[in-house]
């Protein structure tokens, strides 16, 4: 907005500062709404099929996993509302579960429809938590292509997955569908790698820890530390800079750590490193409170990174990886998360430069964000503990 100073001495200055004012009540609002839906933490949302032809044969058999809770919703198992569910209701509700479930998968092969038929129920506890468990058998046509359709749970939570794998004539397809993307029909390891790039964007996109790090890091990025107070930065080509360190800094760190984790080189538990994320947010937050200390954000960024690589690997791993796809699986959900982070830089950048000489946003806004943010990643931190 180009205002033109007209009438007294100071009177354009104070258009300027009340007009950068509303810019910096807009921030407010943006960054409470931010808060309000990062209350809890993220989840995966996922179920498992894991989908096998025989050799020379034209049978088919899969192992198919829903949660508990996920099930319930679609099929009551809990008969005396008691809020746990028994083994003894499991099998009492055996019956609807197959009919629920069975209806809302089909595979084909060569255009002719696969018989698929369930032989066993089992439970499986995961990270998350229980999961029910349906192993299925069929059979197929005698040759053409796999294709198939993947209904469960898409109609009815957007953010569900469906974590697929597939294999065929000797060779493994790693897949993870979505309500966007529910049929697979194009056996290629290109498919499944964007799949996994969607996966690392999807996952950043709700990781609302991962993206809280990340904006504490952006928030003094536009700004310099001078006596131990801020003031803008000189320029836009400084603050390029200094977000291309962070933002780099950041982003090798993870991928070290993803790595290191996804080849079982290193391998921490999951819940601790859910705390220590938590608790990298509640100190980034902290750190924003003393100019001298998040000038070296990018210092911040790389040592923190390596705990958050550490969950993103958490995640890839329930992914269900394979030696035979790791390489895709790891490459895809990597590049899908640093293009997750970098829109969210493209997006909030131009902002912070835009207000980064205003008195509101340097002395009201960054502290008052990176408390907020502080106190709400101490509330992640109680709840993970």
């Amino acid at each position: 907005m180009r205002v033109v100073r007209v009438g007294k001495a100071g009177e354009g200055r104070g258009v300027r500062t009340a007009h950068r004012s509303r810019i910096g009540w807009w921030f407010v609002a943006a960054f409470l709404a931010f808060a309000a839906t990062g209350l809890q933490a993220h989840t995966l949302g996922a179920s498992y099929l894991d989908l096998s032809t025989a050799p020379g044969t034209n049978e088919v058999s899969a192992r198919w996993e829903i949660a508990m809770g996920d099930l319930d919703s679609m099929v009551p198992l809990d008969a005396d509302n008691d809020l746990e569910i028994t083994v003894a209701e499991l099998d009492a509700a055996r019956g609807r579960i197959e009919e629920y479930m069975l209806t809302r998968v089909t595979l084909w092969r060569g255009g002719e429809t696969c018989t698929l038929d369930a032989h066993d129920q089992l439970v499986n506890q995961r990270l998350e938590g229980y999961y029910t468990v349906l192993m299925m058998r069929g059979e197929c046509a005698s040759g053409g292509p796999l294709a198939l359709d993947y209904q469960l749970l898409f109609d009815h939570d957007r953010s569900h997955r469906a974590v697929v794998t597939i294999r065929d004539a000797g060779r493994v397809y790693p897949l993870v569908l979505t309500p966007d993307a529910r049929r697979w029909s194009d056996p290629s390891r290109w498919r499944a790698f964007l799949s996994f790039v969607r996966q690392g964007t999807h996952h950043i996109w709700i990781g609302y820890d991962h993206i809280a790090f990340l904006v504490l890091l952006l928030l003094p990025a536009t700004l310099r530390s001078r006596d131990g107070k801020w003031e803008g930065a000189r320029s836009l080509r400084d603050v390029v800079w200094r977000t291309l360190a962070i933002v780099t800094a950041f982003t090798l760190a993870h991928s070290i750590t993803l790595s290191l984790a996804v080849l079982d080189i290193a391998v921490p538990p999951a819940r601790p490193i859910e705390i220590a994320i938590a608790a990298s947010v509640l100190l980034a937050g902290l750190a924003n409170l003393v100019p001298r200390l998040a000038a070296r954000a990018e210092w911040i960024g790389f040592t923190f990174g390596l705990i958050h690589g550490f969950g993103f690997a958490n995640v890839l791993r329930e992914l269900g990886l394979m030696s035979e796809t790791l390489a895709v699986s790891l490459a895809g959900f990597n590049i899908g998360v640093e293009l997750g982070q970098l829109a969210i830089v493209a997006a909030l950048l131009p902002l912070l430069y835009r207000v980064r000489d205003a008195e509101f946003y340097r002395r009201r806004f960054v502290p008052a964000a990176s408390m907020a943010t502080a106190l709400l990643a101490l509330g992640w931190l109680l709840e993970r503990v």
